[in-house]
């Protein structure tokens, strides 16, 4: 018999490889433990999965996902133990490479330019958007959100200025 079934890790997201886990195996005749395994993801059972580990390949973000160990000596079965259920969480996307323009030191007469030099990507495969952020002499400014260019006019001699570059999902956004 098993006392328990145990999913991991939690949280999940869809690169992890979830494993599956008996706790409290008793047998009788003193046989190592051993398990047959089911998997399903939202009450669906997947066919043909009968390992301890799912890969992500199984599962996309926010899909209920839990495991059912029966314990197996070998010869005869016990009685099926679920685990408990992961839900699959959302992976933010990963920082762009971002540069401003002019690099260094900029004419009091030239407007400076944020811009994405390497792309985020997203590794669920959701679509996202920039969200783009100024910091003058180190302090972050909200006023700016969301402009790629500063005008020469909005700048003052002697100002320090940095953009930071985020990728959201709209459902979490990411590192900038």
């Amino acid at each position: 018999s098993v006392v328990s079934a145990t999913l991991s890790p939690v949280p999940a997201y869809e690169q992890t490889t979830l494993t599956c886990a008996g706790g409290g195996w008793f047998d009788g005749d003193g046989d190592p433990a051993g398990y047959q395994v089911t998997w399903t993801v939202d009450g669906v059972l997947l066919p043909g999965v009968g390992t301890d580990s799912l890969s992500g390949t199984w599962f996309s973000r926010d899909q209920a996902v839990q495991c059912e160990l029966t314990p197996w000596d070998g010869v005869a079965t016990g009685t099926p133990v679920l685990s408990n259920i992961v839900t699959i969480q959302n992976s933010p996307p990963t920082t762009p490479a971002v540069s401003v323009t002019p690099s260094g030191t900029a004419d009091q007469d030239e407007d400076i330019t944020c811009q994405v030099t390497a792309n985020s990507t997203d590794p669920d495969g959701d679509p996202f958007i920039y969200v783009v952020r100024w910091y003058i002499d180190g302090v972050y400014d909200a006023s700016y959100d969301g402009q790629w260019t500063i005008l020469s006019a909005e700048t003052e001699l002697g100002d320090t200025w940095e953009c930071a570059v985020a990728a959201d999902d709209l459902a979490d956004e990411g590192p900038a």
